[in-house]
């Protein structure tokens, strides 16, 4: 890199460690946390953070680890995040840590050669107190991008001073607030998972999944005039499709979308939906009905470290665990 552009990039780093970001009032922030749906209660603590943090003018923010949020694939947790972020007036950064490599823009800790994470993030969203959020935390599989995450972590839970080698240039990392979230807690580095804040995401309630997917219906009818996706329809989606979280479900809206855009272009009548039932059994997902295994088979997959149940609750719409003489030992409906 020429001298120029280091010295530019000095001067946008020096212009972003100058400007720090608050929200106007905690009633905007709780006003856009009441627009997203489900984790009433993670809402209503970061509130109270988000209080401490608007009193003290941005010198004060009340937790000391990483704050990781931990649910099962599906569940929202990094559009939860940036909510989260938005509801502080902040600007945010999501790393994916599945299959992380440095980049020539930075790595974790940095060096003589290239910006760490933090000056990086500072520098691109022009504040010096940036959300950054390191998605799929227990997909950080090398171990020296998992050693420069934990040594980063200490530093973070301890408040120290961060010095970027690239900048040579003292960062406080308390103005920096992160967030990871994780899928598969058990798959998380051990010495790592000592140094995060893990709160544990429940599923959305029934009523939850009908509104968010009632939202996104709108969306989609928005654009196509003769499009009605009825309340019914999502009943019939969450009759059809069991899974926590929404995911799935979500993808049949978009598959709704685009099953009328092909009956359009074939200028055909869209009318797919008035048998809607039979239309998302055929169209769909594969889903069976059932699914059985047996008990030998059971604790095979669980030396090997599989949770069987959990996985067949994902796929199927039953799963059925038998013993001998065929008698039913557990059922996941």
């Amino acid at each position: 890199m020429s001298g120029n552009n280091k010295d530019q990039e000095k001067k946008e780093l020096e212009t972003a460690l100058n400007n720090l970001k608050i929200i106007d009032s905690v009633k905007k922030a709780e006003n856009r946390l009441n627009e997203h749906i489900g984790f009433e209660q993670e809402k209503e603590t970061f509130l109270d953070h988000i209080r401490v943090y608007k009193m003290t003018n941005g010198n004060f923010w009340p937790v000391e680890k990483v704050i990781c949020y931990f649910s099962a694939p599906g569940m929202g947790k990094t559009t939860f995040v940036h909510a989260l972020a938005e509801a502080m007036g902040r600007k945010y950064e999501t790393i994916s840590l599945s299959g992380f490599q440095e980049t020539d823009e930075y790595s974790i800790l940095g060096d003589e050669s290239k910006p760490s994470l933090v000056a990086w993030a500072i520098k691109k969203n022009g504040c010096k107190n940036p959300v950054i959020l390191l998605d799929e935390l227990e997909k950080a599989e090398d171990p020296k991008v998992q050693q420069e995450l934990l040594e980063l972590f200490k530093k973070y839970q301890s408040k120290e001073k961060f010095t970027d080698k690239y900048f040579q240039k003292e960062i406080e990392l308390k103005h920096i607030t992160f967030f990871a979230t994780i899928n598969w807690i058990d798959d998380l580095n051990r010495e790592l998972k000592e140094e995060i804040e893990v709160t544990e995401l429940v599923d959305f309630t029934r009523d939850e999944k009908k509104a968010i997917l009632r939202l996104k219906a709108d969306g989609v009818q928005k654009s196509y005039q003769e499009l009605i996706i009825s309340d019914q329809n999502i009943e019939e989606i969450l009759n059809y499709v069991k899974e926590i979280g929404i995911r799935q479900s979500e993808r049949v809206l978009y598959k709704i979308e685009e099953e009328y855009i092909y009956y359009k272009n074939k200028n055909k009548k869209p009318d797919f939906m008035k048998n809607f039932q039979i239309w998302i059994k055929n169209n769909v997902f594969p889903y069976q009905e059932e699914f059985q295994i047996t008990l030998k088979h059971y604790l095979l997959f669980s030396l090997l470290g599989i949770n069987f149940v959990f996985l067949a609750s994902l796929i199927f719409r039953k799963f059925i665990l038998k013993g001998d003489n065929n008698k039913v030992l557990y059922e996941e409906k």
